[in-house]
Formats: structure tokens, sequence, C-alpha cells
């Protein structure tokens, strides 16, 4: 059992962990490694709540954000029975679907401003949030913002996104936030990037596009 759970995990992480990814290939991505855990079932009890909250802390990471009250328990497994007794994942890529907020819709950034302030600490607060929830909530664990100087490089992931301000993340425990009006180009949730600051100016040098798209 170990060893399949191994090689699922290593399948998993050779996907990038499905960061990039559209919500459409997502959660047909996200339902076959989720039938594949479901049907190795490492645990004796509690299989279940682990799967769900790995899959909600993987979401995150690629910029998705799973919502299983959305779902009813009676759906989820019913999903889980057809993936596991008959390998078909359709239901669960049906529940992930369904499980999957909305994406907020941003219009081109405002110039800094009335309630920027405002909007850069909630969103500073969202990414501190997002993060110690990928960190599996080890409390102990701090989550530092950090800061990019002019002529500074950082290189990280779209974590979270508001009208005016973008938080990339540039380790498990450490992200930035910056105005969206000064980057070179728009970013979305999920990608990869690489920033240059230069004045008042951060050039993407490397901007990946989402895959599936």
């Amino acid at each position: 059992m170990a060893v399949t759970l191994d090689n699922t995990l290593a399948a998993l992480a050779a996907e990038k962990p499905l960061k990039g990814l559209n919500e459409e290939t997502f959660s047909a991505r996200a339902a076959y490694f989720l039938g594949e855990i479901n049907h190795i079932h490492p645990f004796r009890e509690g299989n279940g709540r682990t799967q769900r909250e790995f899959f909600r802390e993987l979401a995150a990471e690629a910029g998705h954000r799973l919502n299983w009250s959305r779902v009813k328990p009676a759906l989820m497994n019913e999903a889980s029975i057809q993936s596991h007794q008959h390998m078909d994942n359709s239901g669960l890529n049906a529940v992930i679907r369904s499980s999957i907020e909305p994406p907020k819709v941003f219009r081109a950034p405002t110039e800094p401003g009335r309630g920027t302030a405002r909007d850069r600490k909630q969103l500073a607060d969202e990414a501190h949030s997002l993060l110690r929830s990928t960190r599996g909530n080890i409390r102990d664990t701090p989550i530092f913002e950090r800061t990019l100087q002019s002529g500074g490089f950082a290189a990280g992931w779209a974590l979270a996104k508001s009208q005016q301000h973008v938080a990339i993340a540039t380790s498990p425990n450490q992200f930035l936030v910056l105005h969206r009006s000064v980057l070179s180009k728009d970013v979305e949730l999920g990608q990869q990037v690489q920033l240059e600051m230069k004045k008042d100016r951060a050039v993407v040098k490397n901007l990946e596009r989402s895959r599936g798209r």
C-alpha cells in the first residue's frame, strides 16, 4: 500500500502539483488523484476527512478555492463509491467542479489612492491565511511578508489577488504583496512568476502560462 501511495504522490508532484491549470482541467486531474488515493484507503478511519483537507490545501496552492460545504455529503459518498468500485471518476470530477468557488472578476487595477491601504491589508491577511492552511495549520511555523527592493529579484506563484493587489508566495512561509499597477503585466492565480524590481516597476521576467487553457 505504501508503495502505491508513494507512487501516486510522486505522480502528483510531477504535475507541479496541478498548478497553473484552469478550473476544468484542475477538476479532472484532481478527481483522478482523489480516486487513486481513495482506492488506496491508507487509514483505518478518517480517510474522507483527510482527503478533503488534503485536496482543499492542494487547490489553494493551485489558485482554486474548494468549499466542500457546497456539495451534499451523499453526493460525495456516491462519487467515492463509483470511483472505488467502477474506476469511474466522473462523479468526483463533478463534485470537485461544484466545490470550487467562482473566481473573482478583476477589472484593470486603479492607481493607488483611497482604499488602497485597506485593500492591501485584506489581501495580506488572506495570503497569510492561505499559507497557514497549506502548511497544515502548524501554528508554530511563522509566516512572513517580505519586501522587494529596487534591483531585487523574486520567484514564486500567484497566491491571492484583489482588485488592486496581488500576493506572490515566494516560499511555503513567505509572500510579498505588490500593487497590480506596478506589474509590467498582470498575472493569474496559480501562475509561476519571476519578478525583477526596477525602481517603481515590477518587471515580470518569466510568466508560465496556465496549462489546460
